[in-house]
């Protein structure tokens, strides 16, 4: 079975805000998540974000760097990380792009992000678009942010 890809238009530079609401509502599913950043104080700027972005919400979470001595966060539903965990998890979240090979074929979702409010970022997004689809193993789709969260059930 092919690794759904789902690429969500940002058409405003809000992603901190948006991976917040894909996690609410892949958590509410049951799911659990890793959110790739590829620098530190993203993943720890996103963790802060977890904690305080929603008054009424909380999404249970770890911030993992990859170091030896840092717990892997198994019992986590959600971690934050700059190095993706060797634990089998449902969803990745694409804060940051990461390499296209046979590691995240290891996710049931990829969410990635289409961000058009910018030229370079939305040249690189085309780019990535391009490579998850013509990379075997990938179903790639595109989506709007409302429509995204619209969806009833996400599959795994």
């Amino acid at each position: 079975m092919d690794t759904q890809v789902v690429f969500i238009e940002l058409s405003v530079p809000r992603k901190n805000r948006y991976v917040c609401d894909i996690t609410e509502k892949l958590f509410a599913q049951g799911k659990t998540i890793q959110i790739f950043a590829g620098r530190k104080d993203v993943v720890l700027q996103l963790s802060r974000d977890l904690w305080v972005w929603k008054p009424d919400s909380f999404i249970p979470h770890g911030v993992y760097f990859g170091g030896p001595q840092e717990p892997l966060f198994e019992e986590e539903p959600v971690v934050v990380t700059t190095k993706l965990l060797p634990r089998r998890s449902h969803v990745l979240i694409l804060y940051d792009a990461l390499p296209i090979d046979d590691e995240l074929k290891g996710f049931d979702l990829i969410v990635d992000f289409a961000e058009i409010y910018e030229k370079q970022k939305h040249l690189e997004s085309r780019n990535r678009y391009k490579a998850f689809r013509d990379a075997q193993g990938f179903e790639v789709q595109f989506s709007k942010i409302g429509a995204f969260l619209r969806e009833k059930s996400l599959s795994s």
